[in-house]
């Protein structure tokens, strides 16, 4: 699941920063076959995302529990650094397949 994605066409690997780039984007050209990928950006994302909520979640109720009234600040910081954490794994979530000559 969490591997950066290749074209389906020739195997080409991408980079994390290339990933990233090409979210963007709906459909790009590889960089090596030049033949045209659809980019399915939310297929893994739809897994990530209820992970990070549970997790945000648990872990919010944990830190109100423990440190009662004093738990809304580190709550706070758990929430971003979770979310930061969603930000940075996109790119290894993400999907790329050929697009079919129907599609074009």
């Amino acid at each position: 699941m969490f591997k950066l994605p290749k074209c389906p066409h020739c195997g080409e690997s991408y980079t994390s920063a290339e990933v990233k780039e090409n979210l963007r984007n709906k459909t790009f050209k590889c960089k090596s076959c030049k033949k045209p990928i659809a980019n399915k950006r939310f297929a893994g994302r739809l897994i990530l995302i209820p992970i990070a909520i549970v997790l945000v979640a648990g872990i919010d109720c944990l830190l109100f529990a423990l440190l009662q009234e004093n738990g809304t600040v580190p709550s706070v910081i758990v929430t971003f650094v979770l979310l930061l954490g969603e930000f940075f794994l996109q790119p290894y979530v993400c999907k790329y397949e050929k697009i079919d000559d129907d599609e074009k």
